[in-house]
Parts: structure tokens; sequence; C-alpha cells
């Protein structure tokens, strides 16, 4: 299980890291916003605490190392 935060937006649990990693790109697509404007998410899983960013592209981060490519249709 996974909090995604999206900071003055939202804060959800999601089962997989894909499906926080497609609700992070539902949100961005709705908001019309660019990359300047729309804030990198917060990912957490809750079983070990593991915190990770949520590039503009959907991406999962570890600090500077990428984690996880964005699923397909991000």
């Amino acid at each position: 299980m996974y909090r995604l935060t999206i900071p003055t937006r939202s804060t959800t649990i999601h089962a997989s890291m894909e499906d926080a990693q497609r609700f992070y790109a539902t949100a961005r697509n709705r908001s019309g916003e660019g990359a300047s404007t729309f804030q990198f998410g917060t990912l957490t899983a809750l079983d070990t605490a593991a915190v990770y960013s949520v590039s503009y592209n959907a991406r999962v981060w570890a600090g500077d190392q990428l984690i996880k490519e964005a699923p397909a249709h991000a």
C-alpha cells in the first residue's frame, strides 16, 4: 500500500505504486497546469515507510535514482 500526497490537492491511498502513478498523472492532466506549477507528489510505502518523489511525468524517484518509469498512458 502507498500513500500519495499531492501538495495543496489531495492525499490518497493506493494498492500499488503504478496505481498511485496513474492517479498522479490523471490529477496533473485534469489540472491543465504545466511542469512549472504542478507540484511533485510524495509517495510513501506504508509497509516500509520508504519515501519517494513523483515527478511531473509520473516517474518515481528516490533522490536522483529512478525507481519506476511512468506507466503506459500516464
